[in-house]
């Protein structure tokens, strides 16, 4: 193969070439080079005729299938290096493809409207409910993996809120907020140590909601799927949301929350069924009635 000239042997090779000897070479090169050169050529001919070509979202269903086979993979302990279907340089790489998944399931999220967004909301959740998981399990070699993969779960969770109101409405992100918060809300955040770069941007879901719910008639809703889904947890150990103890604990803030908004609405019905609610621990309802008489007594 010939020597490639160098810019100062180019230029003095073709300095004697006229207009015509110039034209005849530009033209060689558009005409028998690749796409690429040619749409380069034409970029410096004439750059206001080049058109930029926004890039295709991807496709929410080909997004969900991807992200429930990486959560299964790791959950069989495939980057633990017991599963051959991944490689060992992937398993070193397993946080940029965590967050890889997270961009593409929320491009194909913004891309979206109605229900087509749909399998894109559950490849959401299902990468922030791993996240919850590796708080107790080992699927990646790492002692913190949210800490190591630079994944702020709030903003996560905040960015999947937006996209469910925008698409799906506010009587579905009322329902769908009550369910996830139940089952994702930490008291320390999702890093396993709960400290570090990623730990420090980290919020609670509760002070992430009230950027979400923006009327009375949300908080109306939003408290009653919240209560029917403590229902249906009630003394039930998942590694999503860990124990009832623990549920409770990370719960106790929005829980003040609501009473306080119940408690000036007069609904006392509703009080009544959170205070009662088996979803949480005795001594956290205790502490929610002891917390009732304080506002009565104001």
């Amino acid at each position: 193969m010939a020597k490639k000239f160098d810019r100062t042997q180019f230029f003095r090779t073709t300095s004697g070439f006229d207009r015509d000897d110039l034209e005849k070479v530009l033209w060689t090169l558009y005409w028998r080079g690749d796409a690429r050169t040619r749409e380069r050529v034409e970029e410096l001919i004439d750059p206001s005729q080049v058109t930029v070509t926004a890039p295709t979202p991807p496709s929410a269903e080909v997004v969900r299938r991807n992200v429930k086979e990486f959560a299964a993979l790791a959950r069989a302990g495939a980057y633990l290096a017991r599963d051959r279907r991944v490689s060992p340089k992937e398993r070193t790489r397993w946080r940029f493809t965590y967050k890889d998944h997270f961009a593409q399931s929320f491009a194909a999220l913004s891309a979206g409207t109605g229900e087509e967004i749909r399998p894109a909301v559950e490849a959401v959740s299902t990468l922030i409910t791993l996240a919850c998981e590796t708080e107790g399990f080992d699927y990646f070699r790492s002692e913190d993996p949210i800490e190591a993969s630079k994944v702020v779960i709030s903003e996560m969770v905040d960015q999947l809120w937006t996209g469910i109101g925008r698409a799906l409405g506010p009587e579905e992100l009322c329902r769908l907020s009550a369910v996830q918060i139940v089952h994702w809300e930490r008291k320390y955040g999702w890093t396993r140590f709960g400290f570090g770069r990623t730990s420090e941007k980290e919020s609670t879901l509760a002070e992430v909601l009230p950027r979400h719910l923006l009327t009375p008639d949300m908080w109306s809703s939003f408290t009653e799927h919240f209560i029917h889904e403590l229902d249906t947890v009630a003394g039930k150990k998942s590694p999503s949301y860990g124990t009832v103890s623990a549920r409770t604990d990370a719960l106790e803030p929005l829980n003040k929350s609501l009473i306080e908004r119940l408690h000036a609405s007069g609904a006392d019905d509703r009080i009544a069924a959170l205070l009662d609610n088996r979803g949480l621990t005795a001594n956290g309802r205790k502490r929610m009635r002891g917390y009732q008489r304080a506002l009565d007594s104001n």
